[in-house]
């Protein structure tokens, strides 16, 4: 019976390392998709905190193609999820560039999973 306790502990344990103890969520609204641009987010990390992995959800609509971090996306209404992506720093650079695209809205949605 103790053997088996200790199993079932020891699996949590391990289960549960893996968990983000908090996830931060910053949103980047693409203005002028004429032009290529370059921005970054922060995670705004506190001290003892590190980032391990992102998500990034991009959701708007365009007259034509671009590409955001070297993805590319086709016209029209865009709603994709990148997720689960690794990452170990705290700033995360988004790179826009327009294909065909000279109009319309998009904004990046970048989740930082954050572990202490």
């Amino acid at each position: 019976m103790k053997i088996k306790f200790l199993f079932v502990f020891i699996t949590f344990l391990a289960l549960t390392s893996c968990w983000p103890l908090k996830e931060e969520s910053k949103v980047v609204e693409l203005k002028d998709l004429s032009q290529m641009s370059n921005t970054s987010v922060s995670a705004g990390l506190k001290e003892g905190q590190y980032v391990y992995k992102i998500s990034l959800k991009i959701e708007g609509e365009t007259d034509g193609s671009f590409e955001i971090n070297n993805y590319k996306f086709n016209p029209g209404k865009v709603d994709t999820l990148i997720n689960n992506m690794d990452w170990y720093q705290e700033d995360f650079p988004i790179a826009f560039k327009p294909v065909s695209c000279s109009e319309g809205n998009l904004k990046v949605k970048v989740t930082f999973f954050l572990q202490e």
